[in-house]
Parts: structure tokens; C-alpha cells; sequence
């Protein structure tokens, strides 16, 4: 039978119980396997724990901080900014520890997100907890999320792509585990490195300068980053790599400046025409100066 910390509805256990089956029928499907037999899922379907909201997050730390192999995590990754309940931010940092704690012990923990802004700030504060951690425009649409733990133990959590998971469950199933282990693997091979997908976000706020407050004060706002140090750390990335360059209280777009300059010669005068007839951008003489300097010294790392 089910193991429950809690009586719950006869209704419940049926509703909850076919779920899983659908589950698990969906993912035999999808691998076109034989691996799920009638023992296999019988095996399963009685290690299985409902779990209530708070319960999920309490087993996902849990499952972390008991991990020896590999946290292997699929979410929405909600940043701890965007999180108006305190308890349920509580959670989440009570996770971001257990991922922290863990990575001190164990150099295999993977984190998959979905590939929107909005998300930048949750799926950053996984990576500084010593995640691996990478983009994919799948996950968006997904109605589940789960955390594989030691190829053992899963964590699922059922709700709309766009809402939390109200509730969800704890298996204990090698068998279940590698299923999902399979399919998360492959998603992972095909997804995109978060900090590439960061540079592509913040480039797009970037069309050739920009002051470094307002920079600072977009990607706040719009990668619901949770703290100006992080915003400051998401800038400082593209900084590194050169991909913008600060002079004073601007930044400036290098790629876009790259490739105004291979259509035009560098002289303050058509640089200022050129931007204004193909970028419709206004500059003054001091700013079409500047980028020439940063053109023949940014090769150097000047």
C-alpha cells in the first residue's frame, strides 16, 4: 500500500494512483521499451508517497542533502524575488541549501530550466548553490517536475506549466528513476549552457550603449533577479566575455560595434551617419570616438 503521512480521501488514492500509471505508461511509450513490466510497475506503485506542497519542497531538500552520486533536477526555477509568501521563500532557500551542502560531496548535480528571462534569476541562484545548470524551450510546457536523486529516489511535482505544484510524490523506484533519468538525459544533451542563454538575453536590452543604471535596473526587472550583487554578477558575466565593454557610466554592444565597423570606415563622422541611417540611434561625437577606441583596443583585452 501507499506509505501517507497523512489519511487522505479513498477518491484521492484512486485519482492519484491512476496518475502515476498514466506516468508510467506514457514513459514506456516514449522509449518503446519492454523495461516496464507488470512486476516493475506493481514494485513502484507501492513505494509511492503523496506529497501535499510543503511536503515536496521538504523531500526535495531532503533527497538533496542525503545525495552521495547525483542530483539530476528538472523545474520552473522560480526566483526567491518573485516569491511573495514567505514560507514558500523559505522553502526555496531551505533548497538552495540543500544544493549547496550537497555540491561539497557531489560533483554531478544537474539543473534543467526553461528558457525564458523571467526565469534567469532563479536558474542563476541554482548555479551559485554549484549547480550545472542549462536552458531548454521544452520545459516550458511541462506539467510535471522532478528530481532523480542517486538513480534511486524521484521527486515529482504535478501542476499547469504556468502555476506551482500544489501536489506531487516521492517514489522510491530504481526502475521509475531511470526512465526519467533517460529522458532528462537526453533533453540535457540537446539544451543550452545558461550562460550563453544569458548573454543572448541581456545583449537583446543592449542595441549599441546603454547607461550602466538603466542596464542594471532592466535586467532587475526583467529576469526577476533577486538582488542588485546577482545583477551586478549577470553583467559582470558578459563583461568577462568581452561581449560588452564599460567605459565610464556606459556600456557598450562589442558584437554590434564589430560589425558597424566592417561596413563602414571608423571615423567619428560616418560612424554617426551610419548608426543614425541603419540603426535609426542618435550618437554624439564623444560616443562614435569611444567606439573607435574600443575598436582598435578591445582585441588586446584593453
Amino acid at each position: 500500500m501507499f506509505q501517507f503521512e497523512q489519511i487522505i480521501m479513498p477518491t484521492l488514492l484512486v485519482v492519484d494512483t491512476i496518475l502515476i500509471l498514466i506516468i508510467l505508461k506514457e514513459i514506456a511509450e516514449l522509449h518503446k521499451t519492454q523495461d516496464v513490466t507488470t512486476n516493475a510497475v506493481d514494485t513502484i506503485v507501492s513505494s509511492v508517497r503523496l506529497l501535499r506542497r510543503d511536503q515536496i519542497y521538504f523531500y526535495l531538500s531532503k533527497t538533496a542533502r542525503e545525495a552521495t552520486v547525483s542530483i539530476h533536477h528538472l523545474s520552473i526555477a522560480h526566483s526567491t524575488s518573485e516569491i511573495r509568501d514567505e514560507e514558500e521563500r523559505n522553502r526555496v532557500v531551505e533548497f538552495l541549501d540543500a544544493l549547496k551542502s550537497a555540491s561539497n560531496d557531489i560533483s554531478d548535480i544537474k539543473i534543467l530550466g526553461p528558457d525564458l528571462s523571467e526565469r534567469i534569476g532563479g536558474l542563476w541562484e541554482r548555479k551559485k548553490c554549484g549547480a550545472e545548470v542549462k536552458v531548454s524551450p521544452t520545459i516550458a510546457t511541462y506539467d510535471i517536475r522532478v528530481q532523480i536523486v542517486d538513480g534511486e529516489k524521484t521527486v515529482i511535482g504535478i501542476g499547469p506549466p504556468e502555476m506551482r505544484s500544489e501536489y506531487g510524490f516521492l517514489i522510491e523506484s530504481r526502475v521509475l528513476a531511470n526512465l526519467l533519468e533517460r529522458e532528462f538525459m537526453e533533453i540535457w544533451r540537446k539544451a543550452r549552457e545558461l550562460d550563453e542563454h544569458i548573454e543572448n538575453v541581456i545583449l537583446r536590452h543592449v542595441e549599441l550603449l546603454i547607461h550602466y543604471n538603466r542596464l542594471r535596473n532592466l535586467v532587475r526587472s526583467s529576469l526577476n533577479v533577486p538582488s542588485t550583487e546577482m545583477v551586478d554578477e549577470l553583467i559582470n558575466l558578459l563583461l568577462n566575455k568581452k561581449s560588452l565593454i564599460r567605459m565610464g557610466n556606459n556600456i557598450y554592444n562589442y558584437k554590434i560595434i564589430k560589425e558597424i565597423c566592417k561596413k563602414t570606415s571608423c571615423t567619428p563622422d560616418n560612424l554617426m551617419k551610419f548608426i543614425n541611417k541603419n540603426y535609426r540611434i542618435t550618437i554624439s561625437k564623444n560616443h562614435a570616438e569611444k567606439i573607435i577606441y574600443i575598436m582598435a583596443n578591445h582585441e588586446e583585452g584593453v
